[in-house]
């Protein structure tokens, strides 16, 4: 196997990120609220702020795209191998976790409603448990997740066996497919959509964002750290960048980009809670919708009352979502991720111990 060139210098973890996964997941989970709130009649709150916090999602893929990168350019020895099932472990257990709790609830729901509709069905289940690039999931932003874990495997074939330029090569071929299918405005086979959305180039962005800052070669960062915010919160308020109308890796992707190229310029140590806040991030991100749900019958059956209808319920329930991921991320994804590292070290130990022999 060719190992990957090893000019690029390391710089160590950039825990400023943190904070950015943090935000992402918040953004996503806003945007759910006032999605729901408009459609259950017309909410014209404070949270309209997040009718584009979608947008959380383009932070996620840019973020994704360096940190992948940033993380196995300063591990000369890592394999494909080594690399999917740190990533197995990392996301998928914990996924199937939640993806369990929310059929679980989808359970309860049918026997108490006496609706079986409620229950997904047999093609959703294989979608969802499988983490396929289709739609129709349990928990409908996997797709997210699904277009995520065809980066890692373009990544590991191209990277560990072709190098940066072999990895570059891929991402671009990638990218021009995906391009090429909106020109030509072939999304019908959806499958074939997910595969190719727009927004793989935000994972492109990443990457060139991390090659850069290992090179030594990124100036400017305080001063693009500014520019993407306002950016950013110009696309919150509007859905354009600047007036410009396009596609989301454009006006999403480029001022995320500009972010997360900013934010590693940001050195020193960051506050315990906000490195926790980071790490619960994923399960925010995947479990929001399910705790929203319990609130909002919980507090209907027990009270009578609409949590979608008040903007400070609403505030309130977006911190509960962080608290209760970042309690959980604490006690059992923490203690888990431990356990999932010592069982890899194990692994590689007698891989190594193997070919020594």
């Amino acid at each position: 196997m060719q190992n990957p060139p090893q000019s690029d210098k390391p710089s160590g973890k950039i825990e400023s990120l943190q904070m950015l996964r943090a935000v992402a997941a918040l953004l996503v989970a806003a945007f759910h609220l006032n999605a729901s709130a408009v459609l259950n009649g017309g909410y014209t709150g404070v949270f309209n702020l997040f009718e584009h916090g979608e947008s959380g999602v383009d932070l996620f893929f840019v973020l994704s795209g360096f940190i992948i990168y940033f993380t196995a350019a300063q591990k000369p020895d890592l394999t494909a191998r080594q690399f999917l099932a740190a990533r197995f472990y990392r996301i998928v257990p914990p996924y199937w976790a939640v993806l369990a709790c929310y059929i679980g609830l989808a359970v309860v729901l049918a026997q108490v409603l006496g609706d079986a509709s409620k229950l997904p069905d047999l093609q959703t289940l294989l979608i969802s448990v499988f983490i396929l690039p289709y739609p129709d999931h349990v928990i409908i932003i996997a797709w997210t997740l699904a277009l995520e874990l065809v980066f890692y495997g373009i990544f590991a074939l191209s990277y560990f066996r072709f190098g940066r330029t072999g990895l570059l090569t891929a991402m671009g071929i990638w990218v021009g497919l995906s391009i090429a299918l909106r020109v030509q405005d072939l999304f019908d086979p959806r499958p074939l959509a997910f595969l190719l959305h727009s927004a793989v180039l935000e994972f492109l962005f990443g990457i060139l964002i991390a090659m850069a800052v290992l090179a030594g070669r990124a100036p400017l960062r305080l001063p693009a750290l500014f520019l993407g915010v306002a950016l950013f919160i110009s696309y919150l308020m509007s859905g354009t960048l600047l007036g410009l109308t396009a596609g989301r890796e454009i006006v999403a992707g480029i001022p995320a980009a500009f972010i997360v190229y900013g934010l590693t310029g940001l050195k020193g140590r960051q506050p315990a809670s906000v490195l926790l806040a980071g790490d619960a991030s994923y399960l925010l991100y995947l479990g929001h919708l399910l705790l929203f749900s319990v609130l909002l019958r919980a507090a209907d059956m027990a009270f009578g009352f609409d949590l979608l209808s008040s903007s400070a319920a609403m505030w309130a329930m977006l911190a509960a979502a962080l608290g209760v991921s970042m309690a959980l991320s604490y006690y059992l994804e923490r203690p888990y991720h431990a356990w999932a590292r010592r069982r890899l070290k194990a692994r590689a130990t007698r891989a190594a111990q193997s070919r020594t022999v």
